[in-house]
């Protein structure tokens, strides 16, 4: 538990300066990479294990000179990433598509995106997934509905 809570402050803490340094740039002529719904952590949810699934993140530049993306990747063998090669105008958007392969073992997961670009100085992990690789489709059964009663008042 500490351990978790020791990363989440670690992640937040990175967050923040990061982000002090895209606001401080915004008025001098340099790129600043937003994320258009501002959400950084997609939840995957249960994945059958041998299935892939991807989510696209749409990034804005919201600086005064062109976004270059250089590098999108993940440690994670799990993860394949392709992202907007093209310069991003100010104003403009570009996309990061993250690609996750569920093999291995069942269990949950917890992954950061690292994104390289001319907006920071260094990489860091603007993008966090999570989700759960689950028995493959043939080997776990969907539990049926529970039918729901309605009581209206005393019987």
């Amino acid at each position: 538990m500490k351990r978790g809570v020791l990363l989440f402050s670690l992640l937040f803490l990175f967050y923040c300066m990061a982000n002090a340094d895209a606001r401080s740039r915004t008025n001098t002529g340099n790129p600043v990479l937003v994320f258009a719904n501002g959400d950084t952590l997609y939840d995957f949810g249960g994945i059958p294990q041998g299935e892939g699934v991807e989510n696209q993140f749409e990034v804005k530049n919201s600086g005064n000179a062109p976004l270059i993306i250089t590098g999108v990747k993940c440690d994670s063998g799990h993860v394949t990433c392709k992202w907007t090669s093209t310069p991003i105008k100010p104003g403009k958007t570009g996309t990061i598509i993250i690609a996750y392969i569920a093999e291995g073992n069942v269990g949950s997961f917890f992954d950061d995106i690292v994104i390289t670009s001319n907006a920071t100085k260094v990489p860091y992990p603007f993008l966090h997934i999570k989700g759960a690789i689950i028995p493959e489709r043939d080997h776990y059964i969907i539990p049926p509905k529970k039918k729901q009663t309605h009581h209206h008042g005393p019987a």
